[in-house]
Parts: structure tokens; C-alpha cells; sequence
């Protein structure tokens, strides 16, 4: 795939239902609580003209940078970004399809669970390269097996039917010009001084009463221990909500895998926490007519269980050690303030993945009892309830330098991926990561 397949975007004027469909925006997640309301100053950040959003638990920013004076839609018809009424009318699951637009340019585009993924709403100029592309984003996104298959290219559906609400092309303008023209060094700015806002956790563990003197009838001191509620669920909650505090030991596994390995290549690798280990595996397939399994299974080391099935694929099992663990509730932040420089810095470095998705709060609860009849009332929490996030990162390897370490998050899920790359760009690589776990907040306004 060149630079030439690659185009400009596409507007599609219909002025006799007033709107106008523009193909070919730049699309970014978008993380935090008020998503779509902090949407405008991001895209001004990122140097946009005009902005579009879609979904609604999760939500995506799509951009577009037409130079000032130039705009391209014109007076009269409503905007609305093409990408976001597919991903609203595609519904739940994974889509990925490849239509050809009026002007004979391809047009690839594809959403999950109503929000427009990375990568798509992308125009070429012929349909080979469209396809590539296309499984190019099936790997990134962890679904090898819709690489292969042959999508049918058909012609465009009329996107302007029905409702556009929630796709509309917005513009930005007077100020806004002002951040956009100097949003490079306001990007500098802000990473400048991350290091400085992480200094601002807070840490604190609640003083309870745990002992009191009682005397009984023959005079002597008795000591009773009184047990705070809270602590009984704490202690629960470091054993049921754990996970790895870092990937350092992953990382370098991964690194330490051989692409090529006597006419064998790597496939991916995948490694998951399993209480206190890591259970990893790593797919190797036979692309060399050569390669033999005894021949593999002399070059490996012998830390690695090697088996076959049975004539084109090989895998490495292995284990690594890891303290399984939760945060220690003390040092829990509050959702407020994760919003606001945690998830400022992944914002940041957003552009960088093709995935990035932070799930709805989950609360804690006991383990049932099963001498007790319905769940067990939690107890009053001063500090806030513990409730966790669900984090989701794919994207280049080099990319996971650039992720900001954070002492409230747990790891579950590593994987890698070896893809062929054919273009350059800041997502575009041979070696793909993702990594799954969990952020630990305190939460004021559900408690």
C-alpha cells in the first residue's frame, strides 16, 4: 500500500434532503466520563476544522483538517460524518466492509459495538489495496481469522435514509483557531507536566477504633476485639480483585521471542494471569518447506514444552512467575481525579493505538454465603466505594513505551501479534500488542 491510495475525503452533497455525507475523517478514542462534552477542545488540540462523534458508552472522535476558508459543504446542507451513521445503524459486534463510492474510489469502514473503529473510514484508489488494509485491521484488532476472508465490494448504500442525528459534522471556529494554531506547543505543554500532576495522589487508610478495655466480674482486664466492617470487605476485596502490577516481566519474554526460528515464524503469543502465574503460549507456523518439528524442538530452550498439531503449527507453552495482587485500598484514587490526569495522559498518547477503551465502573460485592438468603449488605464506605474500570490497549509494541505507570492498575491479558506492514504511520507496525486489566478507584458518587 503507497501514499496513493490514500485520498483526499470525499463529500457527498444531497441537497435535496439538505445533507451533506463527508467519507474520510481520522478517528480516535475517546476516554474519560464526559467524553463527547470535552470532544470539541480535543479536536482543537489535534488541529481540526471540523469534528464528529460516535457511540455512546464508548466513543470515538473523528477529525478532519480542511484548510481555513475552504469549506467544502456547501451552504445550506448539514454536515454528517458517513463513518458514524454506519457504526450507529451497524449495531453490536464487529463489522468491517468495503463499498465503492460514486466517484470509483473504495471506501473502507468499520465499527464495534456502535463506535467507529481506528484505521477505517479510509478511501483508495483501487480495491486490492483496500483489501489489504482491511485485513491489516482484522489482525490489530485480534481476529486473524477474518484476515483471509473475501469481502464482496458493493456499491455505497444511501446513508442520507433515515435519521443522521448523532453524526453531525461540527465545525470549529473563532478561538478555537487560536488553539489550533499553536496546539503543538500546547501538546508539548502537557506532557511536560505529567510528571508533576502524578505527584498529586492521594493516599490515606481510614482510623478505626480496633480495641477496647472491658473489665469482667473477678476484676480482671478483658481486651475484645471490635472489628470494623469495612476491613472484613477490604480484606475481600485484595483477594477476589487481583491482578499483575506491572508487565515488566512480559514485556521482555516477548522481546526475547524469536521471529524466525529454523524455518519457522511467529504467529502471535498470549499469556494470562492465572493467580499467581503467568500462563503463556506462544504460535509458531511452518513457512519454510524445509522446516521440520524435530528441528524446532532442537533449537528451543529447554524452559519451553514444545507441541504440534501436527504438520503447521508449533507451540512454545511456558510460565512466569508473578505476585498476584490488588492495590492496596489506601492507595485507591478517586474516579474524579483519574479522569482528570490519568486518563489525560492516555488521551494523549491516544493517536498511537488503534485501540483504547476504559469500561463502565464495576462495583464490588461479597462472595455469596450459602447459609444467607439474598447478597450481603456492604457496609458504610467513608472513603468511597471500591469500584474498578476495565482497560483495553491494542497497538504497536513501541507504541506501550509511551504508557504512563499508574500504582492503581492490575494486569490480566498480554498479547502479541506478527503482521505483515506494508505502509508507514504512527500505527502502522509488524509487531502489534494488547494488553487487558483493571483500574482501582475510590467512588464518591456511588457510595
Amino acid at each position: 500500500m503507497t501514499r496513493r491510495d490514500v485520498n483526499d475525503p470525499f463529500v457527498h452533497p444531497d441537497e435535496e434532503r439538505g445533507i451533506a455525507l463527508v467519507f474520510g475523517l481520522h478517528w480516535m478514542p475517546l476516554i474519560g466520563s464526559h467524553a463527547r462534552r470535552d470532544a470539541r477542545q480535543r479536536a482543537a488540540v489535534f488541529g481540526a476544522s471540523h469534528y464528529a462523534c460516535a457511540g455512546d458508552s464508548s466513543v470515538t472522535l473523528g477529525v478532519i483538517d480542511w484548510p481555513r476558508h475552504t469549506d467544502r459543504i456547501k451552504p445550506g446542507l448539514h454536515g454528517a460524518a458517513a463513518a458514524a451513521i454506519y457504526a450507529a445503524r451497524a449495531g453490536q459486534g464487529l463489522h468491517l466492509d468495503i463499498y465503492r463510492l460514486s466517484d470509483q474510489r473504495y471506501w473502507l469502514v468499520g465499527a464495534r459495538a456502535g463506535v467507529v473503529l481506528s484505521r477505517t473510514d479510509r478511501l483508495f484508489v483501487d480495491a486490492d489495496a483496500a483489501r489489504q488494509a482491511r485485513a491489516e485491521v482484522c489482525r490489530a484488532v485480534g481476529i486473524d481469522e477474518l484476515a483471509s476472508v473475501a469481502v464482496p465490494i458493493e456499491v455505497c448504500p444511501d446513508f442520507t435514509m433515515g435519521s443522521v442525528s448523532g453524526a453531525t459534522l461540527h465545525r470549529l471556529t473563532g478561538l478555537e483557531g487560536t488553539v489550533r494554531r499553536y496546539r503543538w506547543p500546547l501538546l508539548a505543554a502537557s506532557v511536560m507536566s505529567l510528571g508533576a500532576v502524578f505527584s498529586t495522589w492521594r493516599s490515606s487508610v481510614p482510623d478505626v477504633q480496633l480495641v477496647v478495655d472491658i473489665s469482667d466480674r473477678s476484676g480482671q482486664d478483658l481486651i475484645i476485639a471490635k472489628v470494623d466492617p469495612v476491613d472484613t470487605w477490604i480484606a475481600a476485596l485484595h483477594e477476589q480483585w487481583r491482578g499483575a502490577p506491572e508487565l515488566t516481566a512480559i514485556y521482555d519474554r516477548f522481546r526475547q521471542l524469536p521471529v524466525r526460528l529454523d524455518g519457522w515464524a511467529l504467529a502471535h503469543a498470549r499469556c494470562l494471569l492465572e493467580s499467581d502465574t503467568w500462563a503463556c503460549r506462544a504460535q509458531y507456523v511452518r513457512d519454510d518447506g524445509r522446516a521440520t518439528n524435530q528441528a524446532l524442538a532442537g533449537a528451543v530452550s529447554s524452559e519451553w514444552s514444545v507441541s504440534f498439531t501436527p504438520v503447521d503449527h508449533a507451540y512454545l507453552s511456558w510460565r512466569e512467575v508473578q505476585a498476584g495482587q490488588t492495590v492496596e485500598w489506601g492507595a485507591w484514587p478517586e474516579s474524579a481525579e483519574v479522569d482528570l490526569t490519568w486518563i489525560s495522559a492516555l488521551q494523549d498518547i491516544a493517536p498511537a493505538f488503534t485501540h483504547l477503551s476504559i469500561g463502565a465502573p464495576e462495583t464490588f460485592s461479597m462472595p455469596p454465603d450459602p447459609g444467607r438468603i439474598g447478597p450481603e449488605p456492604g457496609p458504610v464506605w467513608p472513603d468511597g466505594l471500591p469500584v474498578r474500570r476495565a482497560i483495553d490497549a491494542q497497538g504497536p509494541m513501541r507504541s506501550f513505551a509511551l504508557w504512563p505507570r499508574a500504582p492503581h492498575t492490575v494486569w490480566t491479558e498480554a498479547a502479541l501479534t506478527v503482521r505483515e506492514s506494508s505502509s508507514e504511520g504512527l500505527t502502522d507496525s509488524r509487531i502489534h500488542m494488547l494488553i487487558r486489566g483493571w483500574i482501582h478507584e475510590r467512588n464518591h458518587a456511588a457510595g
